[in-house]
Formats: structure tokens, sequence, C-alpha cells
């Protein structure tokens, strides 16, 4: 790793851990202040949704779960300038509760590439594509 990568790879692992504190803490407002106003997430299906789309649906997730935690692990690590490349995998892990007498554990791991910005205050999340997604509730595996 390059003099000048490894102080992005950690403001980055940095940027991550925001991240899964913010989903812990259901803090839309920090999950939000990660993100450019012009980013992007691809879906595995094709669709492209913006920010507000994005943070319309952790608003609506994070509302409806109990104990959020959302944890990454980099794999891969290439910048250019200003832009760094990201390959990276998540565990997302909640309880959902459809009635009071009933509990689900879940958990969602996704690869995904992102693609972070150094916008000179910090960098932040500008692109994202999901790459692969497989889902766990009550350790069964679900049909994502």
């Amino acid at each position: 790793m390059s003099d000048k990568e490894l102080p992005a790879r950690l403001a980055i692992e940095s940027q991550y851990a925001r991240l899964s504190e913010a989903v812990r803490n259901k803090d839309l407002d920090a999950l939000r202040a990660l993100h450019t106003s012009e980013y992007r997430e691809l879906q595995i299906t094709g669709e492209e949704r913006d920010l507000a789309e994005v943070m319309a649906e952790w608003r609506g997730d994070l509302a409806a779960v109990i104990e959020p935690s959302f944890q990454t692990e980099i794999h891969n690590f290439d910048l250019d300038g200003d832009v760094a490349n990201v390959t990276v995998s998540s565990v997302q892990a909640f309880i959902s509760s459809p009635s009071a007498s009933q509990q689900f554990s879940n958990r969602i791991e996704t690869t995904r590439r992102d693609s972070w910005t150094n916008t000179g205050v910090g960098w932040r999340l500008s692109r994202s594509e999901r790459q692969a997604i497989k889902s766990w509730i009550d350790d069964k595996r679900g049909g994502k």
C-alpha cells in the first residue's frame, strides 16, 4: 500500500465505523452525512436510486427493527486521486417483530462495490453497487 493509500484507507475505514454506529443508533442524520448529495445506489435488479430514496428506505427499515447492527469488511481498496473504489462485504443484523408475540432474528450479507469521494471536508460515499445479497431469518436461508 502506498503512502497516499494508507491515510485514505484509514479514513474510509473510520467512515464505515461511523456508518455502523449510525445504524446501531438509528441516526438518520448521521447516515445522510456520510453520503454525497449526488449519491447513487445500484441494486442487483439494475434499479438505480438516489440519496432521497435510499434515506426513505433506511427511515422505514430502522423504525421497524429492534437492535440493528451493521458491520463491514474491506476486501479491495483502489485509490485514484480523490476517489477510492472499495469492495466491501457487510453484515446487517436486526430483530423484526411483526406482532407482540413474534420475534425473528434477521441477517443480511451483502457484497458491494463502493465509491468514496474526498470532498475536501472528508470522505463521502458517492456510489454503491450491490453485487450479491444473502439473507437469513432465524438462521434459515432466505430467497434473496
